[in-house]
């Protein structure tokens, strides 16, 4: 989101002084050459100590991984005033200006800022610097937004049994890699692998022990192995420290076959599948599936997966549809419906599912669904011969979308032996270099898009449906790469180029999983107290008044400088000698555009101290910014004479931005719109792009919900000058109206940036 430009902001940023004589040399710190970046101490800034805050322990978990990648000897975790920081520093704040997992690092002066919209994102900011200087290379400027927000790895855990450890490094590794969520499947046709530590069940509430639990832990493989309620724990624990959430999976009507196959069970499924028409059935599952959702409740997961695949199309006759079977889709519906909404009265607060059975054959009238919030995408209409309804449509019935990427996902069968290649080729999807060739978020099983404001989530899954297959060592280093590939789409799906360039990139994390699937075995040093800096700052006396001659004063954009301490982002130069930041300048402007007075008052270290107040003149200069009616423009070419709108002087209903405007008596041709001119302005429901415009910038109308008139007069514009989001998230109600010999070609630019399809482009 832009911050607020003043008029005082504005002349700051256009300063140019000339004054009258040298400050004496002590006052002066000579201008050196910038050295390459290395971290030593991270500062988060603040005035309260941060100690036992959600940011602090994500700080001391990276702070942590520096050392024990070497890239420091120890990382001491201070907090105070950011004036206070000292070359070398990283200094991190959270900003709600920003989404919840971006983050922004700019260096300045031998610091690293890095500004992050949750603990989260500073989280991956600082893995970001550690993972560059793992590579070798500089930490230099940059920012990151995710294009999705729940970026999803789906363990299925009940088929094959996976160790408490290698699960523990399962979650160090996709946090490594950014990916937030950990579907955990637990129960599925062939195990169930995890046991309570009560495993008594009361189905009709009166107290009473109806069935014993404690016969359904194990499965097919390995049937004396699973997870107990001590493992959970930690589990779910050590995935809150790394950033990850725990989704639970009781996989339900069908996938039960190991339930059902228990003697004692076998009363309340036929055919391995609960009978959805049978009450007493129903009541026992439901009573099985509330008994752990209350436990995972307990310990802070709120999101609950109920499963609901694979079960009208009959599980045990795959490629022929059960007419009996499609035909209890009624009884399926109200089933899952009620048994979604029971789970939100134990304080679950939202739904997945499997998208086989919603709205099946695309039936709105049979049954409406009311309490699953999000569909997980994976198999398409038409697949087999089975009417599973499309993304799109459950997009219309209000669903958030996870792409379940039906076609990537990693499965270990006797017959697909993808899941074995550790490269594969670019046009095969289930591997490696098919995933990073191919993967998007937005393009769902079957070819089927959907409008990136109905996607919420991506997911890679991990299937084992023969659970023979595979060592869990041989299945983490199928995962290496596949996980690596996955993760970096979710990120940004527009990443490109060679795969073999892109491995280049790989970074290992600490404590996950080796390249060649091996546990990592690293224990993180116990972080250090977080200490407050202490000031040391000189006694200030009275300021002694100088002649300053030749004097700079200048300023970066979206930088607010009035009667503030010298920050980073300006620099105030007498005659080549730089002030330095750190010591307490003051400077000040007056508010007229065209002549002004500067008042710099210094304080430094010494003797010497000085005030000085005088005028300056304004003139166009290339990246000035100048505010001229509705908007602030910034020079790009004194002599081709051109500028670029970099967003409005407040938040406007209406941008109607012309071909030309004048600036200090000149004339300049509008051809850009700045990145971001216009994000986040709710207000903006109309916008004329001028006839001089050649390009537009990233996220330049981004989250413009209300923009529904936008007119196009120019003729001048191309893909590769229109940024990533230009118009993503406006309304998806936007008509649009561009040339007429562009229209075509103005289409397929602009759904590729954001627009929505259901917009009206003519």
């Amino acid at each position: 989101m832009r911050k607020k430009i003043t008029l005082r902001m504005i002349t700051c940023l256009l300063a140019v002084c000339l004054l009258s004589s040298l400050l004496p040399s002590a006052v002066l710190a000579d201008e050196t050459e910038q050295t390459a970046f290395l971290p030593k101490r991270m500062f988060i800034v603040g005035t309260n100590n941060p100690e036992g805050t959600e940011l602090a322990q994500k700080v001391s978990l990276a702070a942590a991984e520096f050392q024990v990648k070497g890239i420091c000897d120890s990382m001491k975790i201070v907090y105070g005033e950011a004036a206070l920081a000292q070359e070398n520093d990283i200094l991190i704040q959270i900003s709600d200006t920003l989404d919840q997992e971006s983050f922004e690092i700019l260096l300045e002066e031998g610091k690293a800022f890095l500004t992050a919209g949750s603990p989260a994102g500073a989280l991956y900011g600082l893995r970001s610097m550690l993972k560059t200087k793992m590579l070798g290379r500089e930490i230099v400027d940059t920012s990151e937004t995710p294009d999705i927000g729940q970026r999803i790895f789906h363990l299925d855990c009940g088929r094959k049994y996976f160790s408490k450890e290698w699960i523990l490094s399962l979650i160090k590794e996709i946090s490594w890699l950014k990916m937030n969520q950990l579907e955990i499947d637990f129960s599925n046709g062939t195990g169930f692998r995890f046991a309570l530590n009560d495993m008594s069940l009361d189905i009709n509430g009166d107290g009473e022990m109806d069935e014993d639990l404690s016969v359904l832990p194990g499965g097919v493989t390995d049937p004396a192995s699973y997870l107990r309620e001590s493992d959970m724990n930690e589990i779910i624990r050590t995935a809150q420290e790394y950033g990850v959430e725990i989704v639970p999976c009781l996989d339900t009507p069908g996938h039960t076959g190991w339930i059902f196959g228990k003697d004692s069970f076998s009363k309340y499924g036929a055919n391995g599948d609960l009978d959805v028409e049978n009450t007493e059935a129903v009541a026992f599952i439901k009573a099985l599936v509330k008994k752990y959702a209350a436990y995972f409740v307990s310990r802070g997961c709120t999101t609950f997966h109920i499963g609901g695949d694979e079960y009208l199309h009959g599980a045990y006759n795959w490629g022929t549809p059960v007419a009996s079977t499609e035909e209890k889709y009624g009884a399926a519906a109200v089933y899952l419906d009620s048994l979604a909404a029971e789970l939100k009265a134990l304080g679950v607060k939202k739904i997945r599912s499997f998208n086989d059975c919603l709205y099946y054959n695309s039936d709105t009238q049979t049954h409406t669904w009311q309490n699953v919030d999000e569909a997980e995408y994976w198999c398409y209409d038409g697949m087999n011969g089975f009417r599973y309804a499309a993304p799109g449509f459950l997009a219309e019935q209000g669903l958030g979308m996870i792409n379940g990427h039906g076609d990537f996902y990693d499965i270990l069968t006797g017959g697909d032996d993808n899941w074995k290649k550790p490269v594969g080729d670019a046009g095969t999807k289930k591997t490696p270099a098919g995933i990073f060739a191919q993967f998007q978020n937005h393009i769902f099983a079957g070819n089927q898009i959907v409008d990136d404001p109905h996607v919420v989530g991506s997911t890679y899954f991990l299937w084992c449906d023969d659970p023979t297959q595979g060592t869990q060592e041989e299945v983490a280093a199928s995962l290496y790469t596949r996980l690596r590939s996955a993760s970096e789409k979710m990120q940004n799906e527009e990443a490109s180029g060679s795969y073999e360039d892109f491995a280049q990139t790989f970074t290992s994390s600490v404590g996950g999983f080796s390249a060649d699937g091996t546990i990592q075995e690293i224990t993180l040093p116990t972080p250090e107290p977080i200490v407050g800096v202490e000031e040391e700052q000189p006694p200030k006396p009275e300021p002694i008044a100088y002649d300053i001659s030749e004097a700079v004063i200048s300023a970066i954009p979206e930088q607010y400088y009035i009667q503030k301490a010298l920050t980073p982002a300006l620099s105030v130069t007498y005659l080549g000698y730089k002030l330095k930041y750190g010591v307490d300048y003051t400077v000040s402007y007056a508010d007229n555009v065209n002549i002004g007075t500067a008042s710099v008052t210094i304080f430094g270290k010494g003797d010497f101290y000085g005030t000085k107040k005088t005028s300056f003149s304004i003139g166009i200069r290339e990246k000035s910014i100048w505010e001229i009616g509705q908007f602030c423009y910034q020079i790009t070419n004194v002599p081709n004479k051109t500028v670029s709108v970099t967003g409005a002087a407040g938040e406007l209903t209406s941008a109607v931005i012309k071909p030309t405007v004048v600036i200090g008596g000149v004339s300049f041709r509008i051809t850009e719109i700045g990145a971001k001119a216009f994000s986040g302005n709710t207000k903006l429901k109309k916008a004329v792009v001028g006839q001089n415009i050649e390009k537009i910038g990233a996220k330049a109308f981004f989250r413009c919900k209300n923009l529904k008139s936008i007119q196009i007069k120019t003729s001048k514009l191309k893909a590769k000058r229109i940024g990533k989001k230009a118009f993503a998230k406006i309304s998806a109600k936007t008509v649009i109206k561009v040339p007429k010999k562009k229209k075509t070609a103005y289409q397929k630019i602009l759904y590729k940036k954001g627009v929505l399809r259901s917009a009206k482009i003519k």
